[in-house]
């Protein structure tokens, strides 16, 4: 939240949901799934990612519901199937976390997985399939999961309608009930659902309870399923809470339709809360130019660079800086990538404020000495939280030997070069989604 920034809009109720949910998960973005009996029991290595960029609101903001991949994963596998087939299943399924508030103090956590039996286009999409809907064109299991990904309960959909609810069977999870509604029918399914991953070459029959050729990372169970939904709860679906059954009808089309949830837009997701930064009313004589849309840095590396617009202005934040800025810039830069990953390299950065908007009459922005990066590959601080990124560029940044301010997520310095001292707390709000970093 830039001090630097126009005073913006208020937080919509919506948005704060969000910034509440991502506050109470925690900055983590990867997690290891451990290796246990049940669909993961074969599957080793298994990392799931949430992805806080895709997100949609629910029940004006009682329920969050993010995106989350692996790098790999088991699906149900009912009939004869190919590793050809159980490798597609795993391409086009998807998979939800889901956060509900509770009445007192933070959320109850589960995932839902979605596997269609056929490609359907846009079925993936947050507003087409989701907490609250199934679209049309989706056939196939949906499965509710613990965050410790054991299995709470399933539903067998066809063409977004419920046909049944499943439960793995337990002795220990069965529960006694006396139906008051003899109309109810509550007469169980028997049925064995198996999971793979599919790791080899081959064909893998199963059905009637039993798989072939388990080596190819099959596990099997025995359900219990029940036409009537009314029945289901003559099981213990499992840990995790025990309320949600699924929107229990169709939704929208393939084409992108459903419905039942706020969607953050870019500006939404920016959330920029305005705190100023005064400085000491230094004066920058030097040079100055614009900051190339391509950052060449000297060891030959391209850095994509955009720029965003203030609201309070409607002004670009590409104007001319200070040359010492933009040398600033490519030296930390540079060095952040010497500590990152392949994968991890910051190659695009998203810079949201330098001269542009409102500021307190001292600061460094009016200089040109000053400038604020809101995103980092794409993704906005004000989701991702400290990343591995965000924390080599300001521990690069402190090694500029030129800085004056570097103030973000990850931590908040102040360089004096009058009495060569550190401020290694600076007393300053905000900047939990972006990086204010200056030069003197």
């Amino acid at each position: 939240m830039s001090e630097e920034e126009p005073v913006a809009p208020p937080v919509t109720d919506m948005q704060q949901a969000v910034e509440d949910a991502k506050a109470w998960f925690g900055p983590q973005e990867e997690f290891v799934v451990p290796i246990k009996s049940g669909v993961n029991a074969r599957v080793s290595d298994q990392i799931k990612k949430v992805h806080w960029n895709n997100v949609i609101v629910h029940e004006e903001g009682r329920v969050i519901e993010i995106e989350i991949t692996y790098n790999t994963t088991s699906v149900p596998i009912r009939s004869a199937k190919t590793i050809n087939d159980i490798e597609k299943k795993k391409k086009d399924a998807f998979f939800r976390l889901i956060l509900v508030k509770r009445e007192t103090v933070g959320f109850d956590k589960f995932i839902l997985k979605y596997f269609p039996e056929i490609t359907a286009a846009n079925q993936k999409k947050l507003v087409v399939n989701n907490y609250t809907v199934w679209s049309n064109d989706f056939s196939g299991d949906i499965q509710m999961m613990s965050w410790d990904e054991e299995i709470n309960t399933g539903w067998y959909v066809q063409n977004g309608e419920k046909l049944y609810t499943y439960f793995i069977k337990s002795d220990n999870g069965k529960k006694s009930r006396g139906y008051n509604n003899a109309a109810l029918n509550c007469t169980p399914i028997m049925e064995e659902v198996c999971f793979s991953y599919g790791d080899d070459e081959g064909e893998i029959t199963c059905g009637g309870g039993y798989c072939d050729i388990p080596e190819y990372g099959i596990e099997c169970f025995e359900i219990i399923a029940y036409e009537d939904p009314n029945c289901s709860d003559q099981y213990n679906p499992g840990s995790g809470p025990g309320t949600y059954t699924g929107p229990g009808g169709g939704g929208g089309s393939g084409s992108g339709g459903g419905s039942g949830g706020w969607i953050p837009s870019d500006e939404d997701l920016d959330l920029f809360i305005p705190s100023l930064t005064p400085d000491d009313g230094y004066f920058y004589s030097g040079a100055k130019k614009l900051i190339p849309s391509i950052l060449s840095l000297d060891n030959g590396d391209e850095i994509i660079v955009d720029f965003g617009v203030t609201e309070s202005d409607n002004k670009s934040a590409n104007k001319e800086v200070g040359e010492l800025l933009i040398e600033g810039l490519q030296a930390a830069i540079k060095k952040a990538n010497a500590n990152l990953s392949s994968q991890e390299k910051i190659t695009r950065i998203y810079v949201a404020a330098t001269t542009n908007g409102g500021h307190s009459s001292t600061s460094n922005h009016y200089n040109g000495t000053a400038i604020d990066i809101s995103r980092i590959n794409g993704s906005k601080m004000a989701l991702t939280g400290v990343t591995n990124q965000i924390t080599q560029l300001q521990l690069a940044m402190d090694d500029f030997p030129n800085v004056r301010e570097n103030f973000g997520p990850y931590f908040k310095h102040k360089y004096s070069s009058e009495s060569n001292s550190w401020n290694y707390n600076h007393p300053v709000g905000g900047h939990n989604d972006h990086i204010h970093f200056s030069v003197r």
